[in-house]
């Protein structure tokens, strides 16, 4: 017998959707491309306005996207129960050549 287990998916996108449907009661729909599937999301007013914040305040940005795997639409599926997390994307110092410190001895003294 098999066990009981719950598939979660996890999506990453570093743009705002552009094309973007009001559904009802200020819940938005939208769709992204991942990797050649199409997931539908529809989230509530405050994950967009979350969204949408990050999106003017931050000149970078990363959302990771979670949820449930929902009924199958066109090319892809539905994401249900959606959960976002916005991260401000930093840029990463360039790592510059460790210097190794070299020790001279003191010159041999001859006599």
């Amino acid at each position: 017998m098999a066990l009981d287990g719950k598939i979660e998916v996890k999506i990453k996108i570093n743009e705002f959707p552009k094309e973007t449907r009001l559904v009802k009661n200020g819940w938005r729909e939208f769709f992204v491309n991942a990797e050649g599937q199409r997931v539908g999301l529809k989230v509530r007013p405050r994950i967009w306005r979350k969204m949408q914040e990050a999106n003017e305040q931050f000149p970078q940005w990363t959302a990771a996207i979670t949820g449930k795997i929902g009924h199958r639409i066109k090319d892809g599926f539905a994401l249900l129960e959606p959960a976002v997390q916005v991260y401000e994307k930093k840029e990463r110092a360039p790592q510059s050549e460790k210097t190794v410190e070299t020790t001279q001895s003191p010159p041999e003294k001859t006599e």
